[in-house]
């Protein structure tokens, strides 16, 4: 009897869209945390992967006349002589031409590649190995060329596309030739760079192969990697500016990328604030104005023996029900967006956990926890000035 006095008084439009606030409320704020967490992941990677960028010279039509925009033995021991650099590595490139080959997806392309000391790269597998004789030739790739291939290439040609785990399976013929030599070797794809933009195979087989079929002169490096203290030091990029160098940006794009990234999940955690916080005012109005409508039938029920606590229980109890509806429901729609997430970013060559993170679910409960706490505080109080 007394939850159906309570219930008639009851705005239930007012209930709905306060539900609705709270629920897009929490929605946008984990969800906006959750990305968060997946964008420091993707972007940042290692702490360690921020340490390293790419220099070249800039090429001018000198260049395209005379000669190659290389670097020279002074230029790199000029470079290792800087207090903000810790190591330069080269990039030795091939001096003979390749070609990759698989009659099983009708694919053939010219391309080149590169290789670095071992201990500049951030893929360490046991594999990224070759000795002379050896047929298979293990390959490292760059995140970004697999993306260019899968939304680029793949789509123009009618290739099919692939992950990053099908593609290791899939092998290709590398075909090298030059100084009236050809050799082929089957090529697979062990890895994927986020350091570095460029098709990398071990040292030992492009020293092997430039000895014995590179048909052009070795000018120098035309790309150096740098492991530096810090990559957006002012000192390094007046440096870099001074020697007219260009940088490779991908990496510190990254940073700026991932500023932005930042600001806009900021203001949607904040534009989730706010809707939470008008969905709990929309609350604490509604119960107040069932109080008040009341007010004479919970006076008469106090002086017949009612407790106040009664009359609060039962409002408190309702809310309660709604409040979980909406979180269930918000578990629910996080789940899903979830999924929708990890397609995408599989698709686009990125692994993220499927769970949530751990600090998502415990902002989750704490809002959860808050909103009822003052919810319930306020119909407390409503009921208790009955009393005066």
């Amino acid at each position: 009897m007394l939850k159906k006095l309570l219930d008639k008084n009851n705005n239930g439009w007012q209930i709905l869209g306060a539900s609705l606030g709270a629920f897009l409320g929490l929605f946008i704020l984990l969800f906006a945390s959750q990305l968060y967490f997946d964008f420091q992941k993707i972007l940042r990677g290692s702490n360690d992967a921020d340490n390293f960028i790419t220099i070249n010279k800039p090429v001018s039509l000198a260049n395209t006349i005379f000669g190659k925009s290389v670097f020279s033995k002074e230029n790199i021991q000029e470079l290792e002589n800087q207090p903000f650099t810790q190591q330069v590595a080269p990039f030795t490139a091939n001096r003979f031409k390749a070609s990759a080959s698989s009659k099983m997806i009708n694919f053939y392309t010219e391309f080149f590649m590169e290789a670095v000391p071992e201990n500049f790269i951030d893929v360490q597998d046991p594999q990224f190995r070759w000795y002379e004789g050896q047929a298979e030739l293990p390959i490292i790739m760059s995140k970004d060329y697999l993306a260019l291939y899968n939304f680029g290439f793949a789509l123009s040609q009618g290739l099919p596309q692939f992950t990053p785990s099908t593609i290791r399976q899939v092998t290709v013929d590398v075909t090298v030739r030059g100084n009236g030599r050809e050799q082929t070797f089957t090529g697979r794809i062990i890895g994927f760079s986020e350091r570095i933009n460029s098709v990398l195979v071990p040292p030992a087989f492009m020293k092997w192969s430039n000895n014995n079929f590179g048909d052009q002169p070795d000018l120098g490096a035309s790309r150096l990697l740098l492991k530096v203290n810090d990559p957006y030091n002012k000192q390094l990029s007046s440096f870099l500016k001074e020697k007219g160098y260009e940088i490779s940006i991908g990496r510190l794009t990254g940073g700026r990328l991932a500023f932005m990234l930042n600001l806009s999940l900021f203001i949607l955690s904040v534009i989730g604030i706010l809707m939470l916080i008008l969905s709990v005012v929309v609350f604490i109005l509604n119960y107040q104005l069932i109080v008040s409508k009341s007010a004479n039938d919970i006076r008469l029920l106090l002086q017949i023996g009612y407790k106040a606590s009664q009359i609060n229980e039962i409002l408190r109890g309702t809310l309660m029900k709604v409040l979980a509806s909406v979180f269930v429901l918000v578990i629910i729609s996080l789940t899903i967006a979830r999924i929708s997430i990890l397609h995408w970013t599989s698709e686009n060559g990125f692994e993220l956990s499927p769970l949530y993170h751990f600090w998502v679910w415990v902002v989750g409960f704490i809002l959860f926890g808050v909103i009822l706490f003052i919810n319930a505080q306020s119909i407390k109080k409503s009921i208790v000035k009955q009393n005066y």
